[in-house]
């Protein structure tokens, strides 16, 4: 990605400062750059909706006259392996969407500058806090903000939450017809981590070779990957209908 101007447009896009003109076109020049590093971000996020897995920018630098080397922030995920786990399963389904439409709903419904402000895009929002460096989104922040972005989406009420998730997800996503317990203990074990109820290592235990630690973070990092690609695909089924909300009814059918 590159782009060139002319020392004229610059200076145009600065006017009433007063210092001189190295200090404008260096200034301009780091807005510049930095912007080149948030639509970077933004690539890879709607590339990660559009092919869940696709892209992780591991490292990226950019040249520019005055502040030379410029390196951004690694934007990696697990949603490869996510991904992979899905497809063995059978659910959610996932899919490869055209990246244009993909895009083209992000930016109608302003994702990638809202504040949080609508349900799709506090769910976006989540969906964003599961990038970062390599290796550097641990396993429990995976399933608590999947399930933030899960929640945003599919809950009305305070009440009986991981039975709106269960009916909900499977409503709009289709049926999982193996594996079915997953989808619960995916909540139960989010719900035994916020209110206090689930056993979690310190931050900076150093007895990750344990047996204990093993089966905990098995555990947990099974039921973040499917949280993570539940909150994809809901993401993607969305895009594909041109969504902005979903709306569930409950309705009496008799023969």
């Amino acid at each position: 990605m590159s782009a060139s101007f002319e020392r004229n447009q610059l200076l145009e896009n600065l006017v009433d400062w007063h210092e001189d003109d190295s200090d404008r076109l260096a200034l301009f020049d780091k807005f510049l750059t930095d912007d080149v590093g948030e639509r970077l971000q933004q690539a890879v996020l709607i590339s990660n909706i559009a092919s869940p897995g696709t892209i992780n920018l591991k490292k990226a630098i950019a040249q520019s006259s005055y502040r030379g080397l410029h390196s951004f922030h690694s934007i990696c995920s697990t949603l490869m392996d996510a991904r992979q786990n899905a497809e063995l399963l059978n659910w959610p389904p996932v899919k490869d969407l055209s990246l244009f439409e993909v895009a083209q709903w992000v930016e109608n419904n302003s994702l990638c500058t809202k504040q949080g402000n609508s349900t799709l895009s506090r769910a976006f929002n989540a969906y964003t806090h599961l990038f970062g460096g390599f290796n550097e989104v641990r396993a429990n922040e995976i399933l608590l903000y999947s399930l933030i972005g899960i929640e945003a989406i599919y809950n009305d009420s305070k009440e009986q939450v991981g039975q709106q998730i269960n009916q909900k997800c499977q409503t709009f996503l289709g049926s999982l017809t193996t594996f079915k317990k997953k989808l619960t203990q995916m909540y139960s074990y989010r719900s035994g981590f916020v209110h206090g109820g689930e056993p979690f290592p310190s931050k900076f235990d150093r007895a990750d070779a344990t047996e204990e630690f093993e089966q905990y973070e098995l555990k947990i990092t099974e039921a973040g990957k499917l949280g993570l690609m539940v909150l994809i695909s809901t993401l993607q089924r969305m895009s594909e209908l041109q969504l902005n909300d979903i709306k569930f009814r409950y309705e009496l059918v008799t023969d």
